[in-house]
């Protein structure tokens, strides 16, 4: 009697194995907030802390792609940030272009512009990184 239980549950687990296997669909979901924005924060504690009053980019004489933002402290008392560019392509690719992170020391409610130009003619787009210093 327990032989052709066990046989059973041998071949069910054999069909249920082979039934897994072949091309998957993958799983869609809404854009990342980084395709989506031209600054985000990346730290959920910068959100009350930290504003961005104006941001926007040109092209520079040698047709590079130059970024730049007012990045506020919209509290009492000082703050580190580190901020980053990744510059994209015309179809949102990154283009492996990411700058270094550039320390920004801000006073109680100072605003400091963040500048930035990309290194080669292929940048058309860009999102701007803001973290706590880590």
């Amino acid at each position: 009697m327990l032989k052709p239980i066990l046989s059973i549950t041998i071949l069910m687990i054999l069909f249920a194995a082979c039934a897994s296997r072949g091309p998957y669909v993958p799983k869609s979901e809404a854009p990342s907030i980084e395709d989506t924005y031209h600054a985000v924060l990346l730290d959920k504690s910068l959100k009350k802390r930290i504003a961005i009053d104006h941001i926007g980019c040109q092209k520079t004489l040698n047709d590079r792609l130059e970024v730049f933002a007012n990045i506020r402290n919209r509290k009492k008392g000082d703050i580190q940030v580190q901020v980053q560019t990744i510059f994209k392509d015309m179809n949102g690719f990154s283009i492996g272009e990411d700058s270094a992170w550039h320390t920004i020391f801000l006073t109680s409610n100072e605003t400091e512009t963040y500048r930035i130009v990309s290194r080669s003619q292929t940048a058309k787009d860009y999102t701007i990184r803001i973290r706590e210093v880590r």
